[in-house]
């Protein structure tokens, strides 16, 4: 994650959190508070977008977001191009509409991503058992500023064996709300109780999928189909696929395009490969270690979401691990997990 911090802009409350980096707090603080105090309070404002040609700055009916220079950062950072009816949210509004969930559950980490472009905070919601595995309930919230990114709000539990982060993906469980059009008073209240409903209700239901989960078995055979549709084979370029290799001059420059596409494609294959025998080695150690939870889709989910969140390589694989293709893979898992569990 140090590589997409911006600055050093995160904080997390009395220990690290799960990738270790940040400022550690004593004790919790409000959102509105933090954003100040940690150099959230950057400025981000919408300007109208030109183009040049020639000699000609021509207006292109469109508005740009920019964040203006910080102290660190002193270049004006380009987001994204928006509409003229854009209303943009500042970091301080949202962690102002953010303050009463704060006071059900104590925010856990604040902080900054890609110069500024996305917020994030996290409230721990507590602890919860699952047949016997424990974990830790965290609250996610997560703002782009780039005018085509919804704000998003989800329930992310932890395991806390491991501390992987179990993002399931599950829509009942994922809580969204906009607050681009927040104008007036009772308009802000009603978001905030609607809000903490139904991230409580993310909570029981994310906890009541896992528990059928966990008591799911399910056979080899389907552990390895998870692990196949996790980390696919690549398909063949079609140029690679009309190349007769004992024909072709090796100095041709057409069949050195293929030479290159075929050994990308051999890479690839062996990286998904390598990745399928990661997470069956996984699937078996938490057999092993966890025996009354064994042979279960929660191991099998769980298997994927440990070697999204350890295993080496990428940039930024801690980011990748909650925001990008690391968590996909999570999805992706957690889908084919609940296609396993019975109709009930």
């Amino acid at each position: 994650m140090s590589a997409n911090i911006f600055g050093d802009r995160f904080a997390s409350v009395r220990q690290p959190a799960w990738h270790g980096l940040g400022t550690v707090l004593q004790k919790a603080v409000k959102p509105s508070k933090a954003i100040g105090k940690f150099g959230l309070d950057y400025e981000v404002s919408v300007h109208p977008a030109v183009v040049a040609v020639s000699d000609q700055l021509i207006h292109t009916g469109k508005m740009a977001i920019m964040r203006s220079p910080t102290k660190d950062d002193d270049t004006w950072r380009h987001f994204g191009t928006v509409g003229p009816k854009y209303e943009l949210v500042q970091n301080a509004q949202l962690a102002s509409i953010m303050d009463p969930l704060a006071d059900v559950w104590g925010m856990e980490t604040i902080g900054a991503l890609d110069h500024g472009k996305t917020i994030f905070m996290t409230f721990k919601t507590g602890d919860q058992d699952i047949e016997g595995d424990k974990i830790e309930g965290y609250f996610l919230l997560v703002d782009v500023k780039d005018g085509g990114t919804a704000l998003k709000c989800a329930y992310t539990p932890v395991r806390v064996v491991c501390q992987n982060t179990l993002a399931s993906g599950l829509r009942q469980a994922t809580v969204a709300i906009s607050v681009q059009h927040l104008t007036g008073a009772r308009d802000q209240l009603a978001a905030r109780v609607n809000l903490i409903a139904k991230a409580k209700k993310a909570i029981d239901e994310t906890t009541t999928v896992f528990r059928q989960l966990a008591k799911t078995h399910i056979t080899p055979a389907q552990a390895e189909l998870m692990f196949d549709m996790v980390y696919p084979l690549p398909r063949l370029h079609e140029d690679a696929a009309l190349v007769d290799y004992s024909k072709e001059d090796l100095g041709d420059l057409l069949f050195k395009g293929v030479a290159e596409h075929m050994y990308d494609y051999d890479f690839y294959v062996k990286r998904a490969q390598e990745l399928r025998a990661g997470a069956a080695d996984l699937y078996e150690r938490l057999n092993d270690e966890h025996p009354m939870l064994a042979g279960t889709a929660w191991h099998a989910w769980n298997a994927v979401v440990e070697s999204a969140d350890f295993r080496d390589g990428g940039k930024a694989p801690a980011v990748s691990a909650v925001f990008g293709a690391r968590a996909r893979e999570k999805r992706i898992a957690f889908k084919q997990a609940m296609v396993l569990v019975p109709v009930r």
